[in-house]
């Protein structure tokens, strides 16, 4: 029999519980909101430890999710603003009381905010790209470590050839098209939006009066009106910083491709001719955090980058970190 010290048993519930994370993200991955007696059974533990399991994983930031997003039909249009501004912390608090923007974010880079709205709004500053946003293409995390990642991906470059790239569509637009959308299909989404798994017949009865098959029913369609998508961060979303990248290219598939093969979960989406490449890295990948021995092969995103250049596969780059996000329906300033 093996006995294990004290920090030994530790490390070893620590991994058991992050593998069991990994195992409730795949889940939610592939139907959000599964019941919780079915993940007690994939996970083979209590039902009340399958519930904390879950309430663990998303309270430490291994899971984020599962949330839904708008996709980019025409009565869902939402605009993006990239500015430069003299008081981009002013500008921010000004967006928050604007009734039209949904969503803003310091920035850190080569511009200082990033702004979405439902309507065309005045901004003080300079504007360096304005357009109407694609749907959200959400990356699924593979199991891998960060170094296996980057090693897939450095041949995926190596590798690149333009004669044999054939686009896939993989972010898709709805510019043209309407979707059936009323007032209750808003307050579902409003609800829904940052908690998927929120119980529904209390809700949908107790606080709105609606009829459950209604709500219901917007469950069914939901996937043909938004995104819907869990993000994964193996090591806890705060142990890794976040970056936007802006690139022009002629590749986007290939792009979505690249960065997907990364274990964390990676946005994408298009703006105007940009295509948008929202990541959360190792802290190291982007700048050495040992000043005393600095290595240029720690800058794992940077060199990756400068090759995509290097073999045209990115016109133009761009990037910014991110300093700090603020959102309608969460978010008090």
């Amino acid at each position: 029999m093996i006995v294990l010290a004290q920090g030994d048993d530790m490390k070893f519930s620590q991994n058991l519980r992050q593998t069991q994370y990994r195992t409730i993200y795949e889940l939610f991955d592939k139907t959000p909101r599964i019941h919780i007696v079915q993940v007690q059974e994939v996970l083979g533990v209590s039902r009340d430890t399958a519930s904390k399991r879950v309430k663990e994983a998303i309270e430490q930031g291994y899971i984020v999710g599962p949330h839904i997003r708008k996709r980019s039909f025409l009565n869902f249009e939402e605009i993006v603003y990239i500015v430069k501004c003299e008081d981009p912390i002013a500008l921010c608090r000004k967006l928050s009381k604007n009734k039209h923007v949904i969503y803003h974010e310091l920035l850190d880079g080569f511009a200082d905010v990033r702004i979405i709205t439902t309507k065309e709004i005045d901004i003080d500053g300079e504007i360096m790209l304005k357009g109407v946003r694609s749907d959200y293409f959400i990356s699924f995390a593979p199991l891998r470590t960060w170094i296996a990642a980057i090693n897939i991906i450095q041949k995926m470059i190596q590798d690149f050839d333009p004669a044999q790239y054939v686009p896939q569509g993989l972010i898709e637009t709805h510019w043209d098209e309407s979707v059936v959308w009323d007032e209750q299909d808003e307050i579902l989404y409003k609800e829904f939006k940052y908690g998927l798994r929120k119980p529904l017949e209390p809700l949908v009865k107790k606080k709105y009066k609606m009829w459950s098959g209604k709500a219901y029913e917007w469950l069914e369609r939901l996937s043909e009106c938004c995104t819907v998508y869990t993000c994964y961060f193996p090591e806890s979303i705060d142990n890794y910083d976040s970056y936007i990248f802006m690139f022009e290219t002629d590749y986007t598939d290939f792009i979505v491709e690249l960065f997907s093969q990364l274990p964390t979960t990676v946005w994408f989406f298009t703006v105007a001719d940009k295509l948008f490449v929202y990541l959360w890295v190792e802290r190291g990948s982007m700048k050495n955090v040992n000043f005393r021995k600095p290595k240029i092969n720690n800058l794992q995103i940077p060199l990756i980058v400068r090759d995509l250049l290097k073999k045209g596969i990115i016109k133009s780059k761009a990037h910014a970190a991110i300093q700090y996000f603020w959102r309608k329906e969460l978010d008090d300033y």
